[in-house]
């Protein structure tokens, strides 16, 4: 039996794993990182274990790969016969979560343990490197890819490129650390924080959420050669179905559906997806897997996303991606938006309001603010540090826009905002928030203009009541008030008086980015109702044997594809720049009818829990009912497409 080089220790919930090489600075060795791995295994098959946290002896963290076993290797790529992939994978997919306490070296393989876990806290002494390139190798493994996800691009590619190690200020001021302690107070601050962790760590804990090779923004060449050997990343590890641990009482209560179950859809690709998109499609789905599936049920309790959820998105690269990169943007298409937008439908998410904020706001600011305010507004949305809302609907307005009696009169510099809004989405967050105000006496659409406000601290500013829906329970829905609201006259989005032409300009857009959840939305419940048909049983035989099962299944499944190849012919011609108001309004209305039936006859399948709320059909039904009003009512958008009969 080889000498034990990983010790475990157990603080409570609290595992303990320390890399125990003083003498080679805890360096990657084939054995411990084999005993490391090892480790982790048993700790997350240790049901009374609820929190890892890892550290290395004596002065180091992890100096890295052990580069005198490596030199001794034999053959053209001896990093690929070291099991360094099932290390850092199993960190960090590991099914509790994880914590670094680094103190000392932090370096190559020691600098991507600390970013496969899920936070870390690092002492005074504590230097980071990624020093791959100093050795003719390309950093890889997933490092690069997590080092971007971190810390951002420009400071990763500093890292990435000089190989130069940084301190634990730097570190802590990159965010690559969570907590900076003395270093005596490293171990003690980790078992703290895993203390206040442990009655909050569920198992499973999560899915992969950043797997090599899918960040959209920062992406290396697959396979490039260096010192005679190839370095390439590994495909992202297959993806499990969602589960949600059962509550006690429902051992026999039949399982809510996950979104892998197969139908006719699996052999239909859109024919805009590319090979960029599919990376985003798959980091798009485990974020919304890691961070939005298991917070469904306490954002509806608070009717609202947590405000830090906003900055992880933004972290990982899923705000604004179809903004302009000068501008901190993904520098995507409209394609980029639905991807996400179609994976949030599929996780029958309704809570998340990115389409408002990357999609919509977003858009006005891009296509009418000047150069500065683009500037000043934009990258702070990308990043998830402004959240934005739009202001149109007033109490007595609804879809008649020209109605709007909120004024804002011009004093000196500033204006003077008087109004009130209802039914505003992002409304308890936003910090960035457009407003359709009346800027001149001039009757219906011809007074109107569209006035940024700067929300934080603003006097005058006022939120009111949360409002109370049928559904979209956890998405952030609220009226606002403006009572002598000062607003920087140089906040005004283009002309004074040109406000109904820029919304009538993107609109269309928005429209469309609602069909295209509306169809997602039909084919996640497609899936669901197939996956409960095939496990429920009545009169001795399971619901998809009776033929009125199979008929309504079938008719649905024609049903979602339909609204998938409508929408992908829009996205097509939007992308090309001609996308038209007529057909936007026709995919808006078609789209979210077919989505209200599908729903309501994939519910009928379900009985008596279709109409439980833990069950996602019940929350898609509930949440659909609005997609046949908002973005302009469906009798509406039939009244614009007929205009153009």
């Amino acid at each position: 039996m080889s000498e034990p080089i990983v010790t475990v220790e157990r603080h409570g919930a609290a595992a303990l794993l320390t890399l125990d090489r003083p003498a080679a600075l805890n360096a990657l060795s084939r054995e411990l990182v084999t005993q490391l791995a090892d480790r982790l295994d048993e700790a997350a098959a240790d049901s009374s274990v609820r929190v890892v946290v890892l550290t290395g002896s004596a002065k180091a963290f992890c100096a890295g790969a052990d580069i005198a076993e490596i030199e001794h290797m034999a053959g053209a790529s001896p990093l690929d016969r070291m099991p360094f992939d099932r290390l850092f994978d199993t960190v960090a997919t590991l099914s509790v979560p994880t914590i670094a306490a680094v103190r000392g070296l932090a370096f190559g393989g020691g600098c991507e343990l600390v970013l496969a876990c899920d936070t870390a806290v690092a002492g005074r002494s504590a230097r980071f490197a990624v020093p791959e390139v100093k050795l003719g190798v390309i950093p890889g493994a997933g490092g690069t890819q997590r080092l971007v996800h971190a810390i951002g691009k420009a400071k990763a590619m500093r890292m990435l490129l000089t190989g130069a190690p940084v301190d634990a200020q730097w570190a802590y001021e990159a965010g690559l650390v969570a907590d900076l302690v003395d270093d005596d107070d490293v171990l003690p601050r980790a078992v703290e924080i895993a203390t206040q962790i442990t009655p909050n760590a569920p198992a499973p804990w999560r899915t992969p959420l950043t797997p090599p090779g899918t960040h959209p923004r920062c992406r290396w060449p697959r396979g490039w050669p260096t010192n005679g050997a190839t370095f390439s990343w590994r495909s992202p590890p297959t993806m499990p179905a969602r589960v949600s641990p059962p509550s006690p009482t429902a051992a026999n209560r039949p399982s809510p559906a996950d979104r892998t179950t197969p139908m006719i859809l699996d052999d239909y690709r859109s024919p805009w997806m590319t090979e960029d998109l599919d990376d985003l499609q798959h980091l798009a789905k485990t974020f919304i897997d890691k961070e939005v599936a298991p917070n469904q049920g306490r954002w509806a309790q608070q009717h609202m996303v947590d405000r830090d959820f906003w900055r992880a998105a933004g972290s990982v690269g899923l705000l604004c991606l179809s903004i302009p990169e000068e501008y901190g943007g993904g520098g995507g298409t409209f394609a980029h938006e639905s991807v996400v937008a179609i994976e949030q439908g599929l996780a029958a998410d309704d809570a998340w309001a990115n389409t408002v904020h990357s999609t919509i706001v977003a858009h006005y600011v891009n296509a009418f603010g000047t150069h500065e305010q683009k500037q000043r507004w934009l990258p702070g949305m990308a990043s998830g540090d402004f959240v934005g809302a739009i202001a149109m609907t007033e109490p007595s307005t609804g879809s008649d826009l020209q109605k709007i009696r909120t004024r804002a009169v011009k004093d000196g510099d500033h204006y003077v905002i008087n109004g009130s809004k209802t039914f505003i989405s992002n409304g308890t967050h936003c910090d960035l928030l457009i407003i359709v105000a009346r800027t001149s006496d001039e009757p219906g659409s011809k007074g109107l203009s569209l006035i940024v406000a700067e929300t934080n601290g603003l006097a005058g500013f006022q939120r009111g009541r949360v409002l109370e829906k049928i559904g979209m329970h956890g998405q952030d829905t609220r009226e606002l008030a403006f009572v002598d609201m000062r607003v920087p006259a140089a906040n005004l989005l283009g002309v004074e008086g040109g406000g109904f032409v820029q919304l009538m300009q993107q609109l269309p857009q928005e429209r469309l980015i609602i069909a295209v959840g509306a169809a997602a939305v039909a084919e996640a419940a497609v899936r669901h109702a197939i996956a409960y048909a095939k496990e429920r049983e009545a009169f001795g035989q399971d619901l998809l044997s009776f033929q009125n099962t199979r008929f309504v299944l079938a008719e649905c499944a024609a049903d979602a594809l339909a609204a998938r190849t409508l929408v992908d012919s829009l996205i097509i011609r939007h992308i090309a720049g001609e996308l038209d108001a007529a057909g936007a309004s026709l995919a808006k209305f078609w789209c979210t009818d077919i989505q209200t039936k599908v729903v309501d006859r994939c519910l009928q399948i379900f009985g008596g829990y279709g109409y439980m709320m833990e069950y996602p059909i019940a929350r898609m039904y509930a949440a659909a009912r609005v997609q046949k009003i908002y973005g302009g009512t469906n009798e509406i958008m039939k009244e614009l497409v007929a205009r153009s009969l």
